[in-house]
């Protein structure tokens, strides 16, 4: 209507425009808002003075937009440009200075540039500050948004220390029961949880939902968001059944609301996938992670970090139903989409690397895998050599594939390049040390050193019985290995002995996805085979068996060997037409799912 009676750039048409841009922004047609804001801004630009405070605010709307597009370096050209208008208009300082600043500050901290973030948001806080008395609530938003800074700066205590005053703050100004305090609760349990002091974090979280329920309705954003940061504790505290009905509680609520709810309905998808996934379910986690996945990529196609994050975790389900071809295919697309999001000596490039080289290794393609952890180390150790964990364990895996490679002695440098590094800066992960002593202890063994190798692997299983003194499949881990000497020593009852042990211990910590208890079967097989106990050898390694071919197709390869060992025991025990059909059956196992090399 008042287009009827102005002209197409009359000052009267700014404020509608604008609605209209805000109207078509929060209905996401991004590009549809920013003509109307160029349209605005065009108008003002004719009417006004250059530096006129109105100019400033179409300025900011267009820096919002442009976040939103992903675009941040025009974004932040926008809001600069309001910024200086703004300090011109008000040199002592104005609410609309601060509300600049913390947008140029909150879209470096979401590019992870958290020194530049920190400059803009403590400037913000500066003018606050002389404006008002210290314990005002205005200071409040200012002190959580530094403390968020720093808490993914993994400067946990001064960001605590932030969130504690915003919280006492707010506790001091409003009701208990309000929903500024909900929301403070939730920072000082997010930093909590980074710090991983996860009982802590629990508590803040169910303080902060307490609230919410109380003000919001059920189906509110911040309950949904509550629900789903409870359920990641509980998930990191292995408790995964609560968790999974704290995501499940979430996902009921999502899945009844509109379209905008997607991409939220996408973080707590992932959240179950990764439930099943530590639960080695699989198969559900897949189907979770691929609804994902199929939101991200429809709806929200820009968020190339959360669409990386679903194919690396849909590779991470691959790798282990060892379905290595398709594993290695998702995380070379998250490796090409990483490449375009981080610099290339970012860690979380390294640890695709790391992950690429454990696919490569699970193929025996040594050369490649050799290829992705050395690039994986030479990203450490000139980028990140204070992270001391990750050098030793990228040195651990290029050994490992050098003694793959039969370059025992180049691969044992790496070895006790890792294993002095772990002796020295203990791991947060008590495990990695006896891991590192077990693949020292493996490779002195291929070399035929086998006296050494069992130093090496008593050493691990000293330490792992004492950290798991109730038991742990680990422990099992380094019984097998030192059976597996005795064996190649020919000391056979030395040998079953430990096997015995590992296997006891495998049967009560072993998923039904551990390859530890079928492969201990097989060694018991072999070890009774060696001494003409043909019955006994069968009886195991038909236990091993049953145990493969649940895991089939992908087990295919670990099934045609335990077949032909089967049949070699019955050719030994005469039974030839018995040895016909097992070898008959691996034959077809070779035909149905390699047949380009069986046929």
């Amino acid at each position: 209507m008042q287009e009827d009676y102005y002209s197409p750039k009359h000052i009267e048409l700014v404020d509608t425009l604008t609605n209209i841009s805000h109207t078509l922004s929060s209905q996401e047609k991004v590009d549809q808002a920013l003509l109307f804001c160029q349209r605005t801004l065009t108008i003002q630009q004719n009417d006004y003075s250059s530096d006129h405070i109105n100019i400033s605010y179409t300025f900011n709307n267009m820096g919002n937009l442009m976040e939103k597009k992903k675009e941040f370096t025009q974004a932040i050209q926008f809001h600069q440009q309001a910024l200086a208008i703004q300090k011109k208009c008000f040199p002592l300082g104005h609410s609309t200075i601060i509300a600049t600043l913390k947008f140029i500050g909150t879209i470096f901290k979401n590019q992870c540039q958290y020194d530049q973030a920190l400059e803009y948001y403590k400037q913000a806080l500066d003018i606050n500050e002389k404006c008002f008395p210290s314990n005002h609530v205005q200071l409040a938003s200012n002190f959580i948004s530094i403390g968020a800074v720093l808490s993914a700066q993994e400067k946990f205590s001064e960001a605590l220390d932030f969130q504690n005053r915003a919280l006492a703050i707010r506790e001091k100004n409003y009701p208990s029961d309000h929903v500024f305090i909900a929301h403070t609760l939730t920072h000082v349990a997010r930093t909590l949880f980074n710090q991983k002091t996860y009982h802590q974090a629990l508590e803040s979280y169910q303080r902060a939902i307490n609230i919410y329920e109380k003000c919001y309705p059920s189906d509110h954003t911040d309950i949904i968001s509550n629900l789903n940061n409870i359920g990641d504790v509980l998930y990191r505290l292995d408790k995964y059944d609560e968790a999974l009905t704290y995501h499940q509680q979430a996902l009921a609520i999502q899945e009844k609301q509109n379209e905008t709810a997607l991409i939220d309905m996408a973080r707590t998808l992932n959240h179950i996938g990764n439930i099943f996934n530590s639960q080695n379910k699989f198969d559900e986690s897949l189907h979770f992670y691929h609804r994902a996945l199929e939101i991200r990529e429809t709806s929200d196609s820009l968020n190339y970090q959360a669409i990386s994050t679903m194919l690396s975790n849909i590779a991470d389900v691959l790798y282990k139903q060892r379905n290595y071809k398709q594993a290695f295919d998702y995380q070379q697309r998250a490796l090409n989409i990483q490449k375009t999001i981080y610099s290339l000596s970012d860690v979380r490039i390294a640890e695709s690397l790391h992950s690429m080289g454990h696919t490569r290794y699970g193929q025996k393609m040594f050369d490649e895998s050799l290829n992705f952890y050395q690039q994986a180390l030479k990203i450490y150790e000139e980028n990140h050599a204070s992270n001391f964990e990750n050098v030793a364990l990228s040195c651990e895996y290029v050994g490992a594939s050098l003694i793959q490679l039969e370059e025992y002695e180049e691969g044992l440098k790496y070895l006790f390049r890792a294993l002095q590094i772990f002796e020295e800066n203990p791991s947060s992960d008590c495990e990695q040390l006896p891991i590192c002593l077990c693949t020292i202890g493996n490779s002195l063994l291929e070399q035929g050193n086998p006296n050494e190798a069992l130093h090496y692997h008593q050493r691990a299983l000293a330490i792992r019985q004492e950290l798991y003194s109730s038991g742990h499949m680990y422990i099992g881990t380094s019984l097998g290995s030192i059976g597996n000497i005795f064996s190649n020593q020919g000391k056979y009852d030395e040998a079953f002995d430990m096997y015995e042990q590992a296997l006891v211990i495998y049967e009560k910590f072993c998923s039904s996805e551990d390859l530890e208890l079928p492969t201990c079967l097989s060694n018991m097989a072999s070890l009774l085979n060696d001494q003409h106990k043909y019955d006994q050898a069968l009886s195991f390694h038909y236990r091993a068996l049953a145990i493969q071919e649940k895991h089939l197709p992908y087990s295919y390869t670990t099934v045609v060997n335990v077949l032909k060992d089967i049949g070699q025991v019955k050719v030994k025990q005469s039974n030839f037409d018995g040895a016909h059909d097992d070898f008959s059956r691996a034959v077809a196992l070779l035909q149905q799912y390699d047949p380009l090399n069986h046929s």
